[in-house]
């Protein structure tokens, strides 16, 4: 039984005991702890530009996969900018090391060993929240429109580019500042061309109220970037039935970016969830319930629906997460926006 319209599918797509404070990078194998949180909070907390977005969003990942080598994959994380600063040259502007970065990752090469990065087709509509993994991406060289972007960014940042994300109805994007000054979409889910706001606006619809507001296309700042970076951690703890996990974290990122549309959709359904868990498989309808228990049933329905309504006051719509393919055409060409 439910209580609730709709439970909206979400998409996208943590005790110390007395211990010494662990440090913000650094986080044991336990995963729903305190300290872990406090830790997310610590990393959103610090001066943005002391963050290095790598470090940062494998001990985000962490969180989501103790199993991930987190030294290792900094490693090639290092490796990979490295080869691509050789590449650019050692006076390189910003647009000759973006080029280099575009033909490492998405060029067969020596120096990708001539297996370039591409997009995973096995999970076309994006719903295997490890697909989203960084780590992941860097392991089977086969991303999405989550671990495409912020592998590039993370790249990008080592090299000293102007990168950071910006946000459209399941999907992300890099906003490229270039030494100019001019700022242009990159889609790196399509070889990190350039790609005009009508075209991203054809191929992933929104509201205008949406844009106005700036939750989708407006180019984050360092610190919103990181709060979406630790976004997979909300579907990582929603998919495994972790609700107030799940609330938990939506908490600490919406303090960082309160026009965080996913995460206010997962806090909305993680309230949907816990009401369905407490009350749907026990109370025929909602005027049964006990009145012991009201307060509570009254408390997850009011901040179900408080995020609903400020999700919609930003412009989201229910139709910007209807199940579609995630990753847009190869390139504008593929499109006629004159008609």
């Amino acid at each position: 039984m439910r209580f609730s319209a709709l439970l909206l599918a979400a998409i996208f797509f943590v005790s110390t005991n007395g211990a010494a404070t662990p440090s913000p990078l650094d986080i044991s194998n336990s995963r729903h702890t305190a300290a872990a949180l406090e830790m997310i909070r610590t990393v959103l907390g610090r001066p943005a530009d002391k963050v290095d977005l790598a470090e940062a969003g494998m001990a985000f990942e962490k969180l989501v996969d103790p199993s991930i080598n987190t030294d290792a994959m900094l490693g090639q994380i290092g490796r990979m900018a490295e080869s691509v600063q050789i590449m650019a040259g050692p006076a390189a502007s910003g647009d000759e090391k973006l080029a280099a970065l575009r033909t490492y990752v998405y060029q067969p090469g020596p120096w990708n060993d001539f297996k370039p990065y591409s997009y995973d087709f096995t999970d076309l509509y994006g719903r295997d929240y490890t697909h989203a993994l960084v780590s992941r991406y860097l392991t089977t060289r086969r991303g999405n429109c989550v671990s495409m972007p912020f592998l590039f960014i993370m790249l990008g940042d080592r090299l000293g580019l102007r990168v950071t994300a910006s946000m459209a109805p399941r999907h992300v994007f890099v906003k490229y500042t270039d030494d100019a000054g001019k700022t242009v979409n990159l889609e790196t889910t399509s070889g990190a061309n350039s790609a005009r706001d009508i075209w991203l606006r054809h191929v992933i619809p929104m509201s205008d109220k949406a844009v106005a507001t700036g939750a989708y296309m407006a180019p984050l700042t360092r610190r919103e970037t990181l709060a979406v970076m630790a976004g997979v951690i909300l579907e990582a703890d929603y998919a495994k039935s972790r609700y107030d996990e799940t609330i938990a974290v939506a908490d600490v990122l919406l303090q960082a970016y309160p026009k965080f549309i996913q995460a206010l959709i997962f806090r909305s359904a993680a309230h949907e969830r816990l009401i369905d868990a407490e009350f749907g498989s026990r109370y025929a309808a909602p005027d049964l319930i006990p009145p012991r228990l009201r307060g509570r049933y009254l408390s997850l329905a009011a901040q179900d629906r408080a995020d609903l309504n400020k999700a919609e006051a930003l412009g989201w719509r229910r139709s910007d997460y209807a199940p579609r393919a995630v990753q847009p055409p190869a390139s504008e060409t593929d499109l006629d926006l004159s008609k």
